[in-house]
């Protein structure tokens, strides 16, 4: 064979050899945790703002706005980001390889009870701040003063270490450092760290979370875990090995009947619940009934846990649904422990095992065919319906749920073809119309935007963005090109911009006091000497076991 020709077959079979992993979607996302007052949300595939939902999945593309007298809260794995009012945050990058975010404007309070495997960035218009170590992070970027003067851009270290890196100068923060450039960007001094009002809110979610159990049995990769203690019980059943018990649900629960489907680019139709709890249970694990009381199987533990939209196996023939109550409707059962979930969206042999690994071991068995009887399911008993414009128009599902006729139950097959089901506008937003109120849309700041002052180009504005461009919705699935994963540690912003700020070094400031979380919040203490313990320990950071230990062992927090 001509070596011209060996080449081109070579480089067809590498092509279609990772074809399949280019389309995989990402591993990790980040979760909306917490809603207080008005809050705007904009995913990366519409062109508008809608009101914020509790538990629906946040991933790169996506922004966030939180309105006059506003709060919010993103868990993603590990990391929890607090927003205060009048605050826009962009997602730049969401994945198992780094986590990426873009402040436009406000003050947000960043909460690292581990690093994550690909590090944590935080892009600001001066510059990029990488995140070192776990900690806790203060964040100010740039909102207007209330005189209608901009303001200062802020970078506080609470407690860990970062590194700040503009165009023209880098700096490392220490604990109890904060690091401030001027509006126009023309200096930057260091300063003792100082904790807000919102710091001290902050800190007092961290000690809801501190000491977790959950984290005994699951990892801190897997996004959501935080809100597992406060609403359940953990035990230790030979048979399936960790379980959580929710300790508050309504007569009749059953897992994915009292929430909606929404269908979030790349993965779809992707299950949203309404129980604040409702996020790990929903895209991780089993569901399974002891004692006449449902509880929640996490199965094996592994470091890296891939998220999935929807632990069900959807009920009909390949192209088709079901008929219940006399009309076509779309059926669904949760899966149960041992039991393989097939992907109903694209996605590789390789992601089908990762994603089945906690509870199928067997290869073989997470590649087989979807097209089974549903009776041979744990959970069949458990099947839910609705009818076919309800679940497409997102409403909600235990109001328009259908009865299954046993016989119609005993003959239903499942599929992993939902190609049928397309999304409807109110799909796309994660709710239908009428079911929450008409989005708050961002005010402009009441000023003009600002302009710096000393001789060069003119900086970033700052406005809140509510007729943002965003990509053009669309229905077809995504290209395989999509999601290409990104190089490690290759984070470095937006395109290099020429800035003001001078280049001269920085001088530390001698810190005789330290910023220590304690029960009334931030404080700042005297240092103690070398070798003595703190006058007040952090929220002690959640056990979990690493790759070396057994499920359930603790770990260090560094």
């Amino acid at each position: 064979m001509p070596l011209t020709r060996r080449l081109a077959v070579a480089a067809a079979i590498l092509i279609c050899g990772i074809s399949p992993a280019l389309a995989d979607p990402p591993g990790l996302v980040g979760r909306l945790s917490y809603v207080e007052g008005p809050v705007s949300f904009h995913t990366g595939d519409q062109n508008q703002w809608v009101p914020a939902t509790v538990n629906f999945p946040i991933i790169a593309g996506d922004a966030l706005w939180t309105d006059s007298a506003a709060r919010a809260e993103v868990q993603i794995g590990p990391a929890e980001l607090r927003m205060d009012e009048r605050t826009e945050t962009d997602m730049l990058h969401v994945d198992t390889n780094g986590l990426q975010i873009r402040i436009d404007q406000g003050v947000v309070n960043l909460h690292l009870w581990a690093m994550p495997p690909g590090g944590v960035q935080v892009v600001t218009a001066p510059g990029e701040v990488d995140l070192l170590q776990p900690g806790t992070y203060h964040i100010e970027a740039g909102r207007p003063a209330g005189d209608g003067s901009p303001g200062r851009t802020a970078i506080a270290v609470l407690d860990g270490e970062a590194r700040l890196v503009g165009p023209r100068t880098a700096v490392d923060l220490q604990p109890g450092e904060e690091a401030v450039i001027s509006p126009d960007q023309s200096s930057l001094r260091l300063a003792e760290a100082e904790a807000t009002p919102f710091d001290d809110w902050a800190l007092a979610r961290d000690r809801r979370e501190a000491g977790s159990q959950s984290l005994q049995y699951l990892s801190p990769e897997m996004t959501g875990y935080q809100d597992l203690d406060q609403s359940g019980l953990w035990d230790n059943l030979p048979q399936y090995g960790p379980i959580w018990f929710p300790t508050t649900v309504a007569a009749g629960w059953a897992p994915y009947r009292y929430g909606r489907w929404a269908f979030v680019p790349p993965w779809g139709w992707t299950w949203v619940d309404d129980a604040p709890w409702g996020f790990t249970p929903f895209h991780y694990g089993r569901w399974v009934t002891v004692g006449g009381r449902w509880g929640w199987c996490p199965g094996h533990w592994v470091e890296q846990p891939v998220y999935a939209p929807a632990m069900v196996a959807f009920l009909g023939s390949p192209g088709g649904g079901i008929v219940a109550g006399g009309m076509p409707a779309v059926g669904w059962v949760p899966l149960g422990p041992g039991e393989i979930f097939h992907p109903y969206y694209r996605a590789s042999p390789a992601y089908v095992r990762k994603v089945n690994i906690p509870h199928v071991t067997n290869t073989v068995r997470q590649t087989s065919s979807p097209n089974v009887p549903a009776r041979k399911y744990i959970n069949h008993a458990a099947a839910t319906a609705v009818p076919t414009a309800a679940f497409v128009a997102a409403r909600q599902v235990h109001h328009a749920m259908l009865p299954i006729a046993p016989q119609q139950l005993a003959q239903a097959r499942v599929t992993a073809d939902i190609t049928r089901l397309r999304p409807t506008r109110e799909a796309r937003r994660g709710a239908p119309h009428g079911e929450q109120p008409a989005p708050k849309l961002p005010a402009p700041p009441s000023a003009a935007p600002y302009r710096p002052s000393a001789p060069g180009p003119q900086t970033r504005q700052l406005p809140p963005r509510p007729t943002v461009q965003r990509l053009q919705p669309e229905v077809r699935p995504p290209s395989p090109t999509q999601f290409r994963p990104m190089p490690e540690r290759t984070f470095r912003g937006p395109p290099q911009r020429q800035s003001p700020m001078a280049q001269a070094p920085v001088r530390h400031p001698v810190q005789q006091t330290l910023p220590i979380p304690t029960p009334r919040g931030w404080v700042r203490l005297p240092r103690q000497p070398q070798g003595q313990p703190p006058h007040s320990a952090h929220p002690a950071a959640p056990a979990h076991p690493t790759g070396e230990q057994s499920r359930g062992a603790p770990g260090e927090r560094r």
